[in-house]
């Protein structure tokens, strides 16, 4: 949503696809929720951010990257196994993508492939939310997380909170 925006706010044309959110958002600012294969077709510049889930896994792969225009750009900032990235590769080296750029990888850490070794192509670190402010949080969430771990609680973020809050299998106790 805040890519929408900074796009709407340069006075880009939106298309908008996604299997799980609102598309009325996309409207919101002006543009159009069009299917998948429209906005292959249609766009220059394709940015993922959808969650990975079974519908979402493998979005991006080499019959998608057919659908695209040469000169399009795609960037994925949510997971990589949204992208089939030998698919991208054999895409950027037969020039039929224009660059790829991304943050996020199928497997972390990435493994040594040729596709980062191309020139029109951006590969960072997973860092890309990664702002003082986002530093912050993430560290207040962390401490909130530990406290109420010593207190016995369960954790806000916890990642199995189903198995900490069943006192047969994992009876929390604060330390004395």
């Amino acid at each position: 949503m805040a890519v929408a925006r900074r796009a709407a706010g340069v006075r880009m044309r939106l298309l908008g696809y996604d299997p799980v959110a609102n598309p009325l958002f996309v409207e919101e600012l002006g543009g159009e929720y069009v299917s998948l294969e429209e906005l292959l077709g249609q766009s220059d510049y394709i940015t993922l951010h959808l969650p990975l889930m079974p519908e979402t896994r493998g979005l991006i792969g080499a019959p998608q990257l057919a659908q695209m225009r040469r000169a399009a750009f795609l960037i994925n900032c949510a997971r990589g196994a949204l992208v089939d990235e030998a698919a991208v590769y054999a895409a950027l080296i037969e020039r039929r993508l224009a660059g790829f750029a991304t943050d996020v990888y199928s497997k972390e850490p990435p493994e040594p492939h040729p596709l980062y070794t191309l020139p029109n192509v951006i590969a960072l670190p997973h860092i890309a939310s990664y702002t003082p402010a986002t530093a912050a949080r993430m560290s207040q969430a962390a401490l909130d997380n530990l406290l109420a771990g010593l207190k016995g609680e369960c954790p806000e973020h916890a990642v199995n909170p189903e198995v900490i809050r069943d006192p047969k299998v994992h009876p929390l106790r604060p330390h004395a």
